[in-house]
């Protein structure tokens, strides 16, 4: 949540409160804000003693291990904020029967009020990416707190918003000896690839070439391969060949950079990757990798795809299949439709499957559940859904 978020939603209920003070209620307000403070101390209270046991209880390995007690702790303390608010009150108002008793109006705290909410939603106005200004959105989006809408409007400011940006990136140093988060320069590159310019370009080679992060250099790379510089793809290559962890995980972004770039030189490079994954890896890299083949869609890159979609391992075929379901066409139809007559019957049911959405034109002429009988009406749509369209 942002600050300027923040700070409007504690003006509208500082103002509903004195608004309610404003009508004569001040008694229920006191009420109210003594429940509040109770229940917020009891649920504190609560919710640490719940972290800690959980943290004890839940002992497993990977993300849950840590993220886990977190969560229950987090839902501990709302559900006791809640429920203690809630009883509080009620116990208030049975022993002080008083609290809904009006007092004379104040014009005074009535004025407050509409101060109070006037602020609250003049703060929510200059939150909104219209009004936001271009420091605060570009902080927005290092900071991971930037919404699409966000990064859409730094994209329409175009040249007004790179003297910000190049700013906010020369807040972070180009060396992974010094302290800061790498997660927050890839969004800044990003954007700094959707600007374009001289100094869009320069920057980014900085970033490229400096000692920082696999994610950060991957980042530089793919905004570099989004503004067509094709001086990138050697480097491109060489992370590709890496094969020490945090470089293995960027490989479908690496992938989707040779796409950009419409690199007719690497269809090899790109099939050799997909088809020498592991058994039963997950199918990211497969998914990546169709894509940049269709991305480059040379012959070639055709050939490539229709190869692995007969690939020795079944899964992998799947894969393969699966992934072209997002990219309707002609050529894509044709792969699907050869591979309707697989001896796996697990791989023909996941083309008739992407079959129906690679070419929904074909969803009204073939039933829509599986059986041998609809994968054979599917490939013989198929197929004169192709003659028509050569």
């Amino acid at each position: 949540m942002n600050d300027l978020t923040t700070i409007g939603i504690v003006a509208l209920v500082l103002g509903f409160l004195v608004l309610l003070v404003a009508a004569g209620f001040w008694r229920l307000v006191v009420a109210l804000v003594a429940a509040a403070l109770i229940a917020a101390g009891t649920a504190a209270g609560v919710g640490w003693v719940t972290w800690r046991v959980a943290s004890s209880v839940i002992t497993g390995g990977g993300e849950w291990r840590g993220l886990g007690p977190l969560v229950v702790g987090v839902i501990a303390t709302g559900v006791v904020f809640l429920v203690v608010f809630v009883v509080t009150l009620i116990v208030i108002g049975v022993t002080k029967r008083g609290i809904f008793r009006r007092s004379p109006a104040s014009r005074v705290a009535l004025g407050v009020s509409a101060l109070l909410f006037a602020g609250g939603m003049g703060a929510f106005v200059l939150d909104t990416p219209e009004h936001a200004s271009t420091t605060r959105l570009v902080r927005r989006l290092g900071d991971g707190g930037a919404s699409p809408e966000d990064e859409q409007e730094l994209v329409r400011r175009g040249p007004a918003a790179l003297p910000v940006l190049l700013a906010e990136l020369h807040r972070h140093p180009y060396s992974r000896d010094d302290d800061f988060a790498p997660g927050q320069v890839p969004p800044l590159l990003h954007l700094l690839g959707q600007l374009g310019g001289a100094d869009a370009n320069a920057e980014l080679h900085r970033w490229l070439d400096a000692d920082v992060d696999a994610g950060i250099r991957v980042a530089a790379v793919t905004a570099l391969a989004t503004l067509g510089d094709r001086s990138v793809e050697p480097k491109i290559v060489q992370f590709l060949a890496k094969n020490d962890g945090q470089w293995s995980w960027q490989r479908p972004q690496l992938l989707k950079a040779l796409g950009l770039l419409k690199a007719a030189g690497q269809v090899g490079t790109i099939r050799q990757l997909v088809a020498q994954q592991p058994p039963f890896t997950p199918p990211h890299l497969t998914t990546a990798g169709v894509a940049a083949l269709v991305a480059i869609g040379t012959d070639e890159a055709w050939t490539a795809i229709a190869e692995l979609s007969a690939h020795k391992e079944k899964s992998r075929r799947i894969e393969v299949l699966t992934a072209l379901q997002n990219h309707p066409g002609p050529r894509a139809v044709a792969v699907l439709a050869k591979a309707l007559d697989d001896p796996e019957a697990s791989v023909r049911e996941s083309a008739f499957w992407a079959m129906r959405r690679a070419a929904p034109e074909l969803a009204g002429v073939v039933p829509s559940d599986w059986n041998e009988e609809n994968g054979k009406k599917m490939r013989d749509a198929a197929m004169k859904l192709r003659g028509k369209t050569e």
